[in-house]
């Protein structure tokens, strides 16, 4: 059920990682390194609470 639960998290994850690619290629780096930074955060977070019982 755990799996299930994480590969129902990477749509998500692979909808804002072309987002920030998106920022990245139209000249806005910074939209897209704060992307990236919250794409981070909310993965680690969301692994943490699914694998850790958190």
């Amino acid at each position: 059920m755990k799996y299930i639960a994480a590969i129902c998290i990477l749509p998500f994850f692979l909808y804002t990682l072309s987002f920030a690619r998106y920022n990245w290629s139209h000249q806005n780096k910074l939209a897209a390194i704060g992307t990236g930074v919250l794409l981070i955060l909310s993965i680690a977070l969301g692994v943490a609470l699914i694998f850790l019982n958190l």
